[in-house]
């Protein structure tokens, strides 16, 4: 009988050791598993933070740019003045400006998250076509942002090479809270 129970302790005791080694199989399986884990997320913390520091770069040189921008562009938000520069533009053209308005109506208001508006003016002009070529390059090429939206021309029946021009021309100037500082 002793020996029965000798071989049922060894029996179980094997039982117990077989499950035990079992048992730490599957903890380090566990465990390898989870290293991977853990290597994974490092590597994919190491990509986001390249990528942050490559996206903080970009967004370092698009802020860069766009202040050297904002320092070669002459800002002006009253329209009587812009009114003036264009009039200045059109007498450099050699054409004269028969009339000139500003369209507070139509002026679309806040663009570019509220930093800005864009004001419209209507631009009546007598003078020769080339001149009116060299006034619309002139609004175009401004340094304060102008767009001609709209014009017409009609010529003389004279044949002279002069006719008349209307057009709708937009600035973009700051909006009247977060107006930038004129540059010299």
């Amino acid at each position: 009988m002793k020996q029965y129970w000798l071989l049922v302790v060894t029996a179980i005791f094997l039982l117990l050791m077989i499950g035990l080694e079992r048992r730490g199989a599957e903890q380090q399986h566990a465990m390898a598993a989870e290293r991977a884990d853990v290597t994974r997320q490092r590597e994919e913390m190491e990509l986001r933070s390249l990528n942050v520091t490559r996206e903080t770069r970009e967004y370092e040189m698009i802020n860069d740019a766009a202040s050297s921008i904002r320092k070669q562009v002459e800002w002006e938000a009253d329209s009587g003045r812009l009114l003036q520069i264009i009039s200045d533009m059109a007498a450099e053209s050699g054409i004269r400006l028969s009339s000139s308005r500003f369209l507070a109506d139509s002026s679309t208001g806040a663009i570019a998250g509220g930093a800005y508006q864009r004001l419209k003016f209507d631009i009546n002009a007598v003078g020769a076509f080339a001149g009116v070529v060299d006034f619309i390059g002139r609004i175009e090429r401004a340094r304060q942002p102008m767009i001609v939206d709209s014009f017409t021309m009609n010529s003389d029946r004279d044949g002279s090479g002069r006719g008349q021009v209307r057009m709708q021309v937009s600035c973009i100037a700051p909006a009247p809270s977060s107006a930038p500082k004129k540059t010299p």
